[in-house]
């Protein structure tokens, strides 16, 4: 059974199932991308370790997760093009998130395309030169040749995931990554319908008029 919210269901943040999430999107994101890349291209699923903070205490104890992510590589030279991340929570936190921003700002002086997308109501976004249009979810397609100015799409939580361009080497043209499609296998197949709590309070700071409707959908789930 398909979730009850045209885009992102918030109640996998909610009830603490995103990590498992996250990992089997992004191999989704992967498959989808493979269908569409040209011949001389592919998106590989690729792996870190990034250091949390799993205390409270002023004395921090650190623990390695594993963060997974899409890389597009030229072929047969294998050159990184284009590097795609779907934030975590740890991505997000002002506590762990400074480990993340080191690796950004490292991504982007390496002449590489980078796309980061948010789909989590929690945490913080990520900085910007300029305000970022309203939306509760984000993606942003940071281009080489662009480096100032990052292209940036919003959305709510009302609407159905978009479609995300792909910058490739040029001379070739953007292929597009179904967002909607990636989040919908990975809902289906996970069964999510099932272990989903969807009766507890959601994440973040959506309007009124947005938590009341969500929390409609919730108790008609």
């Amino acid at each position: 059974m398909r979730s009850p919210f045209p885009g992102v269901d918030p109640f996998i943040e909610a009830t603490g199932r995103w990590v498992g999430f996250h990992n089997v999107l992004i191999a989704h994101c992967s498959e989808l991308l493979n269908a569409e890349l040209p011949e001389n291209y592919a998106a590989l699923v690729e792996e870190r370790l990034e250091l949390v903070d799993l205390s409270n205490d002023p004395l921090p104890e650190y623990e390695e997760i594993a963060q997974s992510y899409v890389d597009i590589i030229s072929l047969p030279g294998r050159e990184l093009i284009t590097s795609i991340e779907i934030l975590s929570p740890t991505n997000k936190s002002k506590a762990d998130g400074s480990d993340y921003l080191a690796k950004r700002a490292m991504m982007l002086r390496r002449g590489i395309h980078l796309v980061e997308i948010d789909l989590l109501l929690g945490g913080d976004h990520l900085p910007a030169r300029e305000p970022l249009p309203a939306g509760d979810f984000y993606a942003f397609v940071s281009r080489r040749d662009r480096r100032r100015k990052s292209d940036v799409y919003a959305w709510s939580i009302r609407r159905a995931l978009p479609q995300i361009p792909m910058p490739l080497k040029p001379p070739d043209n953007d292929v597009s990554l179904d967002l909607a499609a990636a989040f919908a296998m990975t809902y289906d197949r996970g069964r999510y319908d099932r272990s989903l709590r969807y009766d507890i309070p959601l994440p973040g700071s959506l309007s009124d008029g947005d938590h009341t409707w969500a929390t409609e959908r919730a108790a008609a789930k």
